[in-house]
C-alpha cells in the first residue's frame, strides 16, 4: 500500500529532474498524482479516507509550490491547449 501511495510522487520527482521538464508541467504533475491516488481509492475503498486526506494536503502543498507563471505556462503548453480545444 505504501508503495502505491509513494510511487506517483517518486515518478513526478524523477520527471521534474529530467532535461525536458519545464514550468508548464508542474500543474499537470500535481493533477496526475491526485488522479493516481483517486484510482487507488477506487480500487480499495478502505483507503478512501487516507486518499482524501493526502489529496487535501497535496493541494495545500501545490499552492505553496506554484505561482501564476506555472498556471500560465500550463495554459500555454500546446498539449494543454489541444486538450482544451477538443
Amino acid at each position: 500500500m505504501l508503495e502505491c501511495i509513494l510511487k506517483p510522487i517518486h515518478v513526478a520527482q524523477k520527471a521534474s529532474e529530467s532535461e525536458h521538464y519545464h514550468v508548464g508541467k508542474v500543474i499537470k504533475q500535481w493533477t496526475s498524482i491526485r488522479n493516481q491516488w483517486a484510482e487507488i481509492a477506487r480500487n480499495d475503498p478502505t483507503l478512501e479516507g487516507l486518499v482524501q486526506d493526502l489529496c487535501a494536503k497535496s493541494v495545500t502543498r501545490q499552492r505553496k509550490q506554484t505561482e501564476g507563471i506555472h498556471w500560465l505556462a500550463y495554459a500555454l503548453d500546446p498539449h494543454t491547449v489541444c486538450k482544451l480545444l477538443d
